[in-house]
């Protein structure tokens, strides 16, 4: 639930600019506990990033600014 919550939030954001998931360029995630729910994830991921794929970087820490969160999206967008 807190990835598809995430990625709803980032659309929103999107949106409220003009964009959409297929405007997004560049992709960061950052996860605690990665190798434990990366499948889940990129479960998530594949119903709202498709081709062509945006590069992306999953990087793994050790924890997050708020307790209890598992994922962090950073998204880089551009006008097409």
């Amino acid at each position: 639930a807190q990835f598809v919550r995430a990625f709803e939030q980032v659309g929103e954001i999107l949106r409220e600019a003009g964009l959409s998931f297929a405007d997004v360029v560049d992709l960061h995630t950052f996860h605690v506990g990665l190798q434990s729910h990366l499948a889940a994830f990129m479960q998530v991921k594949a119903r709202y990033i498709a081709e062509p794929f945006p590069s992306w970087t999953a990087i793994g820490v050790s924890e997050l600014a708020l307790p209890g969160v598992a994922v962090e999206i950073k998204a880089t967008a551009a006008y097409s």
